[in-house]
C-alpha cells in the first residue's frame, strides 16, 4: 500500500497491492529456546524457480492457542517481459518470530501459508 498527502492534513491510498502467498515453501522448522522467557520461532525453507522471485512480508496472527502465519512474495514493480530473470533455482530459509511472550501454559499450533502444520508447548506462563 502506499499512501501519500491529499493536503490540509489528508492523506490518500494512491497505490493498493494483493498479497501473492508464497507456493515454494519446501518445509517449516520450529525453534523453541530453552531458557525462560522461552522464545519461539519458524523457519521457512523453499526454492524460488528464477532468480527474480524474493521473499517478501509476513503476516502472523493469533487467535485462541492457533498461530496463522502467511508468507508473501516480494511485489515486483516491473511489469512481466519487461526485465530478463535467470531460469536458476534460488534456496531460501527465512526464520519468522512468534509472538508468545505473557501466553498462558498450554498447547499452541501453527499452520503456514495453509500447507505446513504443527504444534509446540508452554509448560508455564511465558513471562519474567
Amino acid at each position: 500500500m502506499v499512501i501519500e498527502s491529499a493536503g490540509n492534513n489528508l492523506w490518500r491510498v494512491s497505490e493498493l497491492y494483493e498479497g501473492i502467498p508464497i507456493r515454494d515453501i519446501t518445509q517449516v522448522e520450529l525453534i523453541k529456546s530453552g531458557s525462560a522467557p522461552v522464545q519461539v520461532f519458524l523457519k521457512i525453507s523453499g526454492t524460488f524457480t528464477d532468480g527474480c522471485t524474493n521473499f517478501g512480508d509476513v503476516s502472523t496472527m493469533l487467535e485462541g492457542s492457533q498461530f496463522s502465519v502467511i508468507a508473501y512474495y516480494k511485489l515486483n514493480k516491473h511489469p512481466p517481459g519487461s526485465i530478463d530473470c535467470s531460469a536458476v533455482m534460488v534456496p531460501f530459509s527465512q526464520t519468522i518470530p512468534l509472538s508468545v511472550y505473557d501466553l498462558d501454559s498450554g498447547t499452541y499450533s501453527y499452520t503456514v501459508n495453509g500447507k505446513f502444520t504443527g504444534t509446540f508447548v508452554l509448560d508455564s506462563k511465558n513471562s519474567l
